[in-house]
C-alpha cells in the first residue's frame, strides 16, 4: 500500500545517445505516488517520476541529463496504461574515432488499452 506523496528511489542502467551511437548511463530515479484518478470508470494511480542521468562509474561526466514524468497504473492490475517522460539529455559519444558532443531533448509516451481482468 502506497500513501500519498510518499517516495522510492532507484537506479537503473540504460543507454543514451543518438541511434546507433547509444552509450550507457546511470539513472537516478526518484518516484512519487501522487493519488488516485478515475478515468474511463477505472481507477489509476499517478506516480511522478523524476531524476537525473551520468555516465557509468569511471566515466560520469560523459553523460548529463534530467528526466519527468508521470505514468498512470492501473490499480487492478499495476500495469502502466499511459504515461510521458520528458529526458534532456547532454553527452559525449566517440564517431568516427573522434569524440564529439550531443544533446538534445526526448519525449517518449506510451497509451495502451486498460488491461482486462481474468475471472
Amino acid at each position: 500500500m502506497l500513501t500519498p506523496q510518499q517516495t522510492w528511489k532507484t537506479q537503473r542502467e540504460v543507454e543514451v545517445g543518438p541511434l546507433g551511437f547509444a552509450i550507457p548511463a546511470r539513472a537516478d530515479l526518484t518516484y512519487r505516488y501522487v493519488g488516485i484518478v478515475i478515468r474511463n470508470e477505472k481507477p489509476e494511480a499517478i506516480i511522478r517520476v523524476e531524476g537525473s542521468l551520468r555516465g557509468p562509474k569511471g566515466a560520469e561526466t560523459r553523460v548529463a541529463g534530467k528526466m519527468t514524468g508521470n505514468l498512470h497504473l492501473s490499480t487492478e492490475t499495476g500495469q502502466v496504461v499511459d504515461g510521458g517522460l520528458n529526458l534532456r539529455l547532454d553527452c559525449d559519444i566517440q564517431m568516427k574515432g573522434k569524440m564529439a558532443k550531443a544533446n538534445g531533448t526526448l519525449f517518449v509516451s506510451l497509451k495502451r488499452n486498460p488491461p482486462t481482468l481474468k475471472k
